[in-house]
């Protein structure tokens, strides 16, 4: 095999404009609408409200309730053409004005929003725009209203549960732009190799000279038949901007249709879908064949997000919410539901109505939606899944969905030997595609026993998919506190308690395992019984960069060994520096001996823990090697959440820290190399992250008390530290 990388590239195509020529499968002829809403002709929500109408076409001023403007959908428009466009946009301003109807504009085509700009800041038109959007406008703030990423369900062009191994490479995104994420073709097709057929997609602009494979198929945009997409289960997406908005739209479109998708890491599409993969490490691409169920959930998990999340119909409903109080759709009305149903604009419980009878045989955490899909957005009037069925109106069954569920067990057995204890709380959807997902990859997955502790979940999701996974991995040690502790330790502390591992671990439910790093710790471990640690290193990513933090180069700057058994010398040596107690693997033994625990109800516990443990172990070796992916920028993380009750979090450490510095004897070393460095860029920081002035204050008033547990070294305060505590005093 011969290959060349790819040059000349050009960021200017978009994949979704190149599939335009393709039939949508968006049937709309079992939705009902409550509310009249009029989108100006020529725009995408004049399209998208033409076809959930009935009738093609009818898109009326006529007796409609809310008005919605946007710029013309298409790209290229004659001057006829745009003043036309402009008289009708006239139009309907002087029609909102005489009939007091509420009237918005969204922009939806930022080739033609200039044109506007001016006439609806004139006429105090609310100003809707999606973040990618006001990315590349840098619009101010006060301007707008935000609203979500969305994409049209005229995008809708393939539905299917088969799986397969062909790949589609989209690298029509690629650039020669650094940042992390470089492409690295040679790489990147020796890692997909495994795959039966390898499509490769270039934009118009790029080139690459030759690669001699029979399996392998290069295509420019313009060339590409489309339908061959439909016959491809997996995708990889190549960006290297992970910080950046422009990829969203062409995410949501292949995860709306149907495929398994790799992508880079990008903050926003880890928090919408935590079911598309990263592409975490710098040393590789991590895209491979799954296992048939893993596949067929994540396809599943994809295309149920966007459809009952993200489409430009969720936009026209919050919107219908807003101005007029009620739902622009009529929802459903559900005959029978698994326990802990969420209603949705789409759904409601009601068997009174009978509008649609469910027949519920089995278990899965997302089964309605799953079944129901089909119904809403295909038109069809009946669909099976196993043993459950669906029936609309009472038709007859006229539809069969196919899929094959491969169910591993895990099933508890005398190799488990490393016990990794995974604290939950309310964030099931990156449990089951972020942590899970990659534990199930790991190479010494037999030998660990997986324990599950749910501290207190509310969140309907994460209760069904915690049984989910328990049904299909009956092998899970699993126990669940029916009130919230508030932070990760009392679950981390059950968890040690139950262990039946000779070691243990950890990992969040939002962080993944990456690079077989478990593996790699594991077998030091049991290659030498004088080792009672091992630890490793992590990839921090969130919004704005990316840190390796590499536990192995900080070690190794103060030894020339990854050997170490003086651990007060190493912990002096380092400033007190710790690493994620995700990246370690210790000996049980170390932890029940010395009756090691995490504080229960604090933040931030798992650094002392770290030091604490440390502190007991005989010898300690680092290996330079990832362990886990710590995702930063999670939406609803307690580390994201700032409050006062985030500083009480912390306080609680504060107390124990100060008894444990005091205990070995580091306390004046802490307070003159580490107390004030953390004031400033920790709490302070913290504290200018909170917008309200009351909540502002409650958070200083907390902050002064951690000042006042270290009052009596305060001949260690700085200036800076000082001027910080006198201004919160006054």
């Amino acid at each position: 095999m011969t290959i060349n990388y790819l040059t000349n590239f050009d960021r200017s195509s978009n994949v979704i404009s190149k599939i335009s020529e393709l039939d949508t499968l968006f049937n709309n002829k079992n939705i009902t609408l409550n509310t009249n809403i009029y989108a100006l002709a020529n725009t995408l929500f004049a399209q998208e409200i033409c076809s959930l109408q009935k009738v093609s076409g009818q898109n009326s001023l006529e007796n409609c309730e809310l008005i919605i403007l946007s710029e013309p959908m298409n790209d290229e428009q004659d001057y006829t053409d745009i003043i036309k466009f402009k008289n009708e946009y006239e139009i309907c301003m002087e029609e909102s004005i005489k009939r007091n109807i509420p009237i918005v504009h969204i922009i939806s085509n930022i080739k033609w929003y200039a044109y506007f700009e001016e006439i609806i800041k004139n006429n105090n038109i609310k100003l809707y725009v999606s973040e990618s959007i006001q990315e590349k406008l840098m619009l101010p703030k006060s301007s707008f209203i935000s609203i979500k990423e969305f994409i049209d369900l005229n995008s809708l062009i393939n539905y299917s549960n088969d799986i397969n191994e062909k790949i589609l490479l989209d690298l029509t995104m690629a650039h020669e732009k650094d940042y992390h994420y470089k492409l690295n073709l040679k790489e990147l097709l020796k890692k997909v190799s495994k795959f039966s057929s390898i499509d490769i997609l270039i934009n118009n602009k790029s080139f690459i000279p030759e690669i001699i494979d029979e399996k392998i198929n290069i295509y420019k945009e313009r060339e590409y038949n489309w339908n061959n997409f439909k016959n491809i289960t997996y995708i990889y997406y190549h960006s290297n901007n992970p910080y950046s908005m422009q990829d969203v739209k062409n995410v949501l479109f292949y995860a709306l249709n149907s495929k398994v998708l790799y992508t880079n890491y990008n903050y926003y599409i880890n928090n919408l879908l935590p079911s598309v993969i990263m592409n975490v490490s710098k040393s590789g691409y991590n895209i491979e064949l799954l296992p048939e169920k893993e596949a067929w959930d994540i396809i599943n998990e994809n295309r149920n997000t966007v459809l009952f999340n993200n489409t430009s119909i969720n936009i026209l409903n919050d919107l219908s919410n807003i101005f007029l109080s009620k739902q622009y759709i009529e929802p459903y009305s559900l005959s029978n539901t698994l326990p802990g149903f969420n209603e949705d604009m789409y759904m409601k419980v009601d068997s009174t109505l009978n509008k649609i009878d469910i027949n519920i045989e089995t278990f899965k955490y997302d089964l309605e939606k799953t079944m129901i899909l089909p119904i809403i957005f295909l038109g069809n009037s009946s669909v099976e899944y196993g043993n459950n069925s669906v029936f609309y109106n009472d038709n007859l069954k006229n539809i069969k969905i196919p899929f094959y569920i491969e169910n591993k067990n895990l099933e508890s057995n005398n190799k488990q030997i490393l016990s990794l204890i995974v604290p939950i709380h309310n964030n099931g959807r990156y449990l089951k595609y972020k942590c899970f997902n990659s534990i199930l990859k790991l190479t010494c997955l037999e030998e660990i026993e997986i324990i599950f502790i749910d501290d207190g979940s509310t969140d309907n999701d994460t209760i069904r998919i915690i049984k989910d996974l328990r049904n299909d991995y009956p092998g899970i040690v699993y126990k669940r506190f029916e009130n919230g502790s508030g932070s990760a330790s009392r679950p981390r502390n059950v968890g040690m308690e139950m262990a039946r591992g000779k070691y243990i671990s950890f990992l969040d439910p939002d962080n993944e395992a990456i690079e077989d790093g478990y593996t790699v710790l594991l077998n030091e471990l049991k290659a030498d019984e004088e080792l009672d640690i091992v630890v490793g290193n992590i990839v921090r990513e969130d919004n704005v960069k990316r840190n390796d933090i590499s536990y192995y180069n900080k070690i190794m700057k103060v030894r020339e060994n990854p050997y170490i058994k003086n651990m007060k010398k190493l912990l002096l040596d380092t400033n007190l520096s710790v690493q994620s107690i995700q990246a370690l693997i210790v000996k049980k033994d170390i932890i029940t001996t010395n009756k090691i625990s995490m504080i229960e109800g604090a933040a931030g516990q798992d650094t002392l823990f770290f030091q604490e443990l440390l502190l007991k172990c005989n010898m300690l070796k680092v290996i330079d090697k990832n362990v886990h992916s710590y995702y930063a920028y999670v939406e609803g993380s307690v580390t994201n959440t700032v409050t006062h009750k985030f500083f009480e979090k912390f306080y609680m450490v504060e107390m124990e820290r100060k008894r444990f510095l005091e205990k070995e004897n580091l306390i004046d070393f802490y307070m003159e190399n580490r107390f004030n460095s953390y004031i400033k860029n920790w709490y302070f920081n913290k504290l200018n992250q909170i917008n309200s002035n009351e909540e502002k204050k409650l958070a200083e008033e907390i902050i002064l008390k951690i000042f006042s547990i270290y009052i009596e070294y305060n001949s260690y305060f700085n200036d800076e530290t000082n001027y910080i505590k006198n201004k919160m005093s006054k």
